[in-house]
């Protein structure tokens, strides 16, 4: 997405379209498993947009990662 100081761009919050200003960039390391990008709004801006949730976890191997999805996705059949 090549956008710029002041560009302004239209996101999809839940299912509710939401102009907003570009007010500043920051470099991502894509080595690092970290968030790789925030977006920051003034108070009064996201208080009656529907809420969701960001969870990261950590596994000590590939078969346990795959174990922990598959036991997500049994019980909770609506996170993705």
């Amino acid at each position: 997405m090549k956008v710029g100081i002041g560009d302004k761009i239209t996101i999809d919050v839940q299912g509710i379209a939401l102009e907003t200003q570009v007010t500043s960039i920051r470099k991502v390391d894509w080595s690092r498993f970290n968030l790789n990008f925030f977006m920051v709004f003034p108070p009064g801006v996201l208080e009656d947009a529907p809420g969701f949730n960001v969870v990261t976890t950590r596994t000590p191997s590939a078969q346990a990662s795959g174990d922990l999805q598959r036991e997500l996705a049994e019980k909770f059949a609506n996170v993705t």
